[in-house]
């Protein structure tokens, strides 16, 4: 159940497939999974993919988190480098300032294009994927904190860093 907060919406005027795409404006929009199925990763293998479109960025943009504090539990994917446009996943199980797995993009992403960005994890291996290309790496045995704490598209869970992306 994905629940839109602010203005997001579909945008008909940028649009990768289908007729449609999700917009955030940048200032007050966003989705929330409310009350998320069994969406807890833990130790197993995964992929979250997605395509995405920037426009400008003058602050850390957030694409998705669910954590159920500021310390360094649970996950996140933000752009991160407002000036190079790089992006960032993080993951982890504790409750300090410091993540097990931080996976930055080499590539800078360009606005008004499309990227298809990807992370999995395969056993202890994690990637970040960046149109099909691998752009950073890192191993680890992190239990990616299971929480009951909303997921989050488009905003930080202290309701700000908004993005202005589009994405399908």
């Amino acid at each position: 159940n994905l629940e839109t907060v602010g203005n997001a919406q579909v945008s008909t005027s940028v649009v990768k497939y289908g007729t449609g795409s999700m917009f955030f404006n940048g200032s007050n929009s966003s989705l929330t999974l409310i009350s998320p199925p069994p969406l807890y990763l833990s130790t197993g293998d995964f992929t979250i993919e997605m395509w995405l479109y920037t426009t400008t960025a003058t602050t850390v943009q957030q694409i998705f988190i669910r954590r159920s504090s500021a310390a360094a539990r649970g996950m996140l994917m933000n752009i991160s480098e407002v000036t190079s446009q790089k992006i960032t996943f993080l993951a982890g199980d504790t409750n300090t300032a410091a993540w097990e797995v931080s996976l930055t993009s080499g590539t800078s992403l360009v606005s008004n294009t499309w990227y298809h960005v990807a992370v999995t994890r395969n056993g202890n291996n994690f990637t970040l994927w960046l149109n099909g290309v691998s752009e950073a790496t890192a191993s680890s045995s992190v239990t990616i904190a299971d929480d009951t704490s909303n997921f989050l598209i488009g905003v930080s869970d202290g309701a700000s860093n908004y993005p202005i992306v589009t994405g399908n």
